[in-house]
């Protein structure tokens, strides 16, 4: 590093990243600092290359892998991804794909649509303005998911229960949105600044985050044949309703803490969370001698407490990151 005419500083770049980039003589560099000091460089007319995913189907691949390959290009921060169909028949699948992924994935659209291809674009609003924000909001599902479980469970409401579950798909599309906006925070100047050691801790979250969602879902399922079958008398009612009820204050606890850390109140959750297990097991054991359905129920409801005890460490980890 050099210093010109007393205040500049100047620092010459690798050529070989330099000549890597196409970079030319005269070409004007932006220059941003992150949030642990360092320096992000990067010629913004460059991004464009890196933003179109092409892709080529026979359609003799599985449905599963097409989908998948899809949402990869997607989790990789592409805007645009065109699918290239062998033939008319196969063009006809990746259609029924796209749309099918257009439930499942957060502003994936399809722009385009000629005889052999379709463009898909990657429509994304600013509702989701920092990685905080979608944690907030599948949270906030979680734990109104949980709110109405509990409701449906107590009026015997087939409509509430089946709608839970159904809610459980804004919770995966938000979990794939917050890989590909982690995935990409480095790479768009309009996103926020992280310590890049937080990225990790923050997916641990998001994904504890998906895999409740998915409890809750099961849960709902199970309890749906249960009242169907009317297989639950008061007594196994009362303790699961205890339960789901407690957990869902144990969500809101987290929220808060989330929103604002406090060393006292994540030691207070903790111990809370592991309490909640050992009434599990409680439960558990006297709702396996009337129903395998309802074991699963106590299962899936352990399975909450002890990612919410994961979702926690996360959450302290980056609070100890960004201290």
């Amino acid at each position: 590093m050099q210093i010109v005419g007393g205040s500049t500083y100047i620092l010459s770049l690798p050529k070989s990243w330099a000549e890597k980039v196409d970079l030319k003589e005269g070409e004007e560099l932006f220059v941003e600092e992150l949030s642990n000091q360092a320096l992000l460089i990067y010629a913004p007319e460059r991004r464009e290359h890196f933003s179109k995913a092409e892709i080529s189907f026979t359609c003799k691949e599985s449905r599963n892998f097409i989908e998948r390959t899809i949402i990869a290009q997607y989790l990789a921060g592409k805007k645009e991804i065109v699918l290239h169909a062998s033939d008319v028949e196969c063009k006809k699948t990746l259609s029924s794909i796209a749309d099918s992924l257009k439930k499942k994935v957060l502003g994936l659209e399809i722009l385009e649509e000629t005889s052999n291809d379709i463009v898909l674009g990657a429509i994304l609003d600013t509702t989701f303005s920092d990685i905080t924000h979608v944690i907030n909001s599948m949270m906030k599902t979680i734990i109104y998911m949980l709110e109405d479980l509990a409701i449906g469970l107590r009026k015997n409401d087939l409509k509430i229960i089946k709608d839970i579950y159904q809610r459980d798909d804004y919770i995966d599309r938000l979990y794939l949105y917050s890989i590909r906006y982690l995935v990409n925070i480095y790479n768009m100047p309009t996103q926020e600044r992280i310590n890049p050691s937080s990225s990790v801790h923050y997916a641990l979250a998001t994904k504890s985050l998906e895999r409740i969602g998915d409890h809750v879902s099961a849960i709902s399922k199970n309890l749906e044949v249960e009242l169907v079958q009317s297989n639950i008398n008061d007594k196994e009612k009362e303790g699961i309703l205890n339960l789901i009820n407690s957990i869902k204050d144990l969500e809101s606890q987290i929220l808060k803490l989330v929103l604002k850390f406090d060393g006292e109140l994540l030691n207070e959750i903790t111990e809370k969370a592991i309490n909640l297990m050992n009434v599990e097991s409680e439960l558990r054991v006297s709702l396996l001698k009337y129903s395998v359905n309802l074991s699963y129920v106590a299962e899936s409801l352990r399975r909450i407490i002890a990612y919410s005890i994961d979702l926690l460490e996360s959450v302290l980890d980056i609070n100890v990151l960004q201290t």
